[in-house]
């Protein structure tokens, strides 16, 4: 895997990789399935949507809250 960069998020560095940044931007652009092994980093890439929308509305004055559900407590600890 290819190290493509850093993501701050409470106070802990975590690792983006390439394939990961890819579906982020692929995710800005339309509605996606992205469908990784366990462990792959897709609640990294759901984190990074969050924000990035976050940012637009909060930019938009707009100041509705995204809520972000785990179906199990190991998922919410992660």
């Amino acid at each position: 895997m290819v190290l493509a960069g850093l993501f701050w998020y409470s106070s802990a560095i975590l690792v983006r990789f390439s394939y990961q940044l890819e579906a982020y931007e692929a995710a800005l652009r339309r509605n996606t399935i992205v469908w990784l092994e366990t462990g792959a980093g897709k609640t990294m890439i759901a984190i990074m949507l969050m924000k990035e929308i976050a940012r637009q509305l909060r930019a938009e004055g707009d100041k509705r809250i995204i809520i972000f559900l785990a179906p199990t407590v190991h998922l919410v600890h992660q």
